[in-house]
């Protein structure tokens, strides 16, 4: 029988109580399961699976608490906040590529090149990726929205599935590099992970 547990504590007693044969682990929990009487650890199998953070051009602000005010106005953001392609170039340019696939993935993921990953039909190792940038984040920052993203700055909430430490991770990621990029103005780009779950600003998807 195989069930679905998405809580990791659930999985590991299971395995300690010998209720389960065997658990998946993500790179990072698998050190909690090292030293378990009986138990094999089996490391560095390959997986098929894309870990993405996309944008949602269209968000219902109704009652939505993850946009704040639902404007542009330094404490939350408008509806269509990532419809403008310098607000998405700014987040893919901020983010610490390096430090996600170390933090989340102990250093054994890749970057993908695009939806298909490589060992599947269509892979294309010349579709380029984003690398880290300050600054061209702060450029791309600078042109969003006619300036207005630069001069007000913004807030919102990055919702991911408790339990999940890569995604937990990725959103917490998000929050730093781009709040650090105009520290000096606190209310800029502020973006607070959250274990909630609904259709926000940055819909998760793996």
């Amino acid at each position: 029988m195989i069930r679905s547990v998405p809580e990791f504590a659930t999985r590991r007693l299971a395995l300690q109580q010998g209720d389960a044969d065997l658990v998946v682990a993500s790179a990072n929990q698998q050190s909690q399961l090292r030293g378990i009487p009986g138990t094999v650890l089996q490391d560095n199998l390959p997986q098929i699976a894309v870990q993405t953070l996309q944008f949602n051009y269209k968000i219902n602000t109704e009652a939505n608490p993850d946009v704040g005010s639902g404007r542009l106005d330094g404490a939350g953001i408008p509806a269509d906040f990532f419809a403008d392609v310098h607000v998405r170039r700014g987040f893919a340019y901020a983010f610490d590529y390096a430090g996600n696939l170390g933090g989340a993935y102990a250093g054994k993921g890749v970057i993908p090149h695009g939806p298909i990953v490589q060992g599947l039909l269509g892979f294309d190792s010349t579709v380029p990726v984003y690398t880290t940038s300050r600054e061209k984040a702060v450029a791309e920052f600078k042109e969003a929205i006619g300036g207005k993203v630069w001069e007000t700055g913004f807030k919102f909430t990055i919702p991911y599935t408790a339990g999940n430490t890569a995604r937990q991770t990725g959103a917490q990621i998000v929050k730093d590099t781009v709040g650090a990029l105009r520290s000096s103005r606190t209310r800029w780009g502020r973006s607070t992970p959250s274990s909630r779950s609904n259709s926000g600003p940055c819909p998760r998807a793996r």
